[in-house]
């Protein structure tokens, strides 16, 4: 994470199959919570959360946008997620 802060905004994060473009996680209280889930994610489960800074209160983490669709060789689309 230490690294992420300190590289100039924004910062694009790997989410599985996702990428999360973070526009300022250095100040802005959504966009730091995405990285810090990805790296301890109980930490936003109680009854770790409510040890977090009172800047948190009430912030839902920056979303990751949806999953790209699974498809088979003839462009079908299968189970996964979407």
């Amino acid at each position: 994470m230490q690294a992420m802060l300190a590289a100039p905004p924004p910062v694009e994060v790997e989410d599985g199959m996702r990428t999360v473009t973070l526009h300022d996680p250095g100040h802005d209280p959504a966009d730091f919570l995405r990285p810090l889930w990805d790296a301890y994610w109980p930490v936003m489960n109680e009854p770790l959360r409510s040890t977090l800074l009172p800047v948190f209160d009430g912030v839902e983490m920056t979303p990751a946008p949806p999953y790209p669709p699974s498809v088979d060789v003839d462009g079908n689309l299968i189970g996964g997620l979407y």
